[in-house]
């Protein structure tokens, strides 16, 4: 977790997943991922990130910069022009791969069964899982539909197949548009570490998905051998 003070206000970000709500999580995918610059996709992809980074000119820096303090402000809740003006460079690069590490660090709990939410349990059909496809599980052709759209990355339909999948112990699935979108309404309330145990699960269902699924892509690119490039990178910040 990073923690600063920055013109006479304290400042804190996530501690985890456990932290951040889905809708949190689609509001970064929406507003922040989309500005990631070319030169730090390529960082993160580079063998030795603290090389990589030891051989980038200001003006490549400069340009890195300017995300960490979008980034920073987005998940520390301030705005990006204050980081800029106020905080130096240090404490900046400092700040986002501190993040960056704590957001890798995705935990997959195979006992994951479903959440609760407001004192209602919502189950996953996970005593049937062992040796089943998801098509066994699409009671709906709404599901299969909102699947495939998961498989390409699309986050916010995730909801949609959480409703199919997530549901009180004994309840059937039967469409209905009005409980639907409010049990999605709901669902967007979850914190990101119920989402990415659920998305497991799917990972577990049918493993075709691993190559697919957005946050199982991340997992793969960051953690484990770029989560200790990245704290090696800090060595000295």
């Amino acid at each position: 977790m990073v923690s600063f003070e920055l013109n006479g206000k304290k400042y804190s970000s996530p501690k985890g997943w456990e932290n951040i709500t889905f809708e949190k999580f689609l509001n970064y995918l929406s507003d922040i991922a989309p500005k990631t610059p070319e030169i730090l996709k390529e960082l993160f992809e580079a063998e030795n990130l603290a090389e990589a980074w030891n051989s980038y000119t200001d003006k490549d820096k400069l340009i890195c910069y300017d995300f960490f303090a979008l980034s920073v402000g987005f998940w520390c809740g301030l705005p990006a022009e204050e980081i800029k003006e106020s905080m130096n460079i240090e404490q900046l690069e400092s700040a986002f791969f501190t993040i960056e590490i704590d957001l890798s660090n995705m935990q997959n709990d195979d006992t994951f069964t479903g959440f609760e939410i407001k004192g209602k349990r919502y189950i996953l059909p996970a005593e049937n899982m062992q040796g089943s496809t998801v098509a066994e599980f699409a009671e709906a052709s709404q599901f299969q539909e909102n699947f495939s759209e998961v498989e390409g990355g699309e986050w916010l339909s995730m909801l949609d197949v959480m409703v199919v999948l997530c549901r009180p112990e004994g309840e059937k699935y039967s469409y209905d548009k009005n409980t639907h979108n409010l049990r999605k309404k709901l669902f967007k309330t979850l914190s990101m570490d119920k989402i990415i145990n659920t998305a497991f699960f799917l990972l577990r269902l049918n493993k075709q998905l691993k190559n697919n699924l957005l946050i199982y892509s991340m997992l793969q690119e960051i953690a484990p051998k770029q989560e200790k490039q990245l704290k090696k990178l800090m060595v000295g910040i």
